[in-house]
């Protein structure tokens, strides 16, 4: 699939729940749903694409550890402690972005996309990558995912 990575885009979303921590990886699905029920008890709602980032993988031939990120766009402020956070605003600026489109098993191609404009253009990644699901409330319905993946580079010229 080609893809067209668009140059210095920003992204900014007020009102932000945020979850981060190192899990296993099989316990990626049973924690973000548990994140939810989080926001959803607190009597606020979704307003915005579910962001997500892995900051870092660890793999042993035991387990696989994930230091994941999820960002949650909200319609309002709402108080959250421990291992959840609130952002009053999350923003990722001068960054490049790419659109991947379907099985979210193959979004490896546009990340290497991605590297390799980096590379060949000299540029220096400063984030990881944010994938902002531009479609996950229509998914369950079947529609094929759409996935904006963004990456901070140093607006720095050295």
């Amino acid at each position: 699939m080609p893809y067209q990575v668009e140059k210095y885009e920003s992204l900014s979303f007020d009102n932000v729940a945020s979850y981060r921590e190192r899990i296993l990886q099989n316990q990626v699905n049973k924690e973000f749903n548990l994140f939810m029920r989080t926001i959803q008890s607190a009597g606020a709602k979704k307003n915005g694409p579910l962001i997500t980032t892995t900051h870092q993988i660890e793999t042993t031939p035991e387990k696989t550890l994930v230091d994941v990120e999820f960002l949650v766009p909200l319609d309002r402020s709402i108080p959250l402690d421990g291992k959840y956070k609130f952002k009053p605003t999350f923003k990722i600026a001068h960054s490049l972005k790419v659109t991947h489109y379907g099985d979210p098993r193959l979004i490896e191609h546009a990340y290497n996309h991605v590297v390799q404009y980096i590379e060949e253009n000299n540029l220096n990644q400063i984030t990881s990558f944010y994938n902002i699901s531009r479609n996950d409330e229509n998914i369950a319905q079947g529609e094929e995912p759409i996935t904006d993946i963004m990456v901070g580079i140093n607006p720095s010229i050295l």
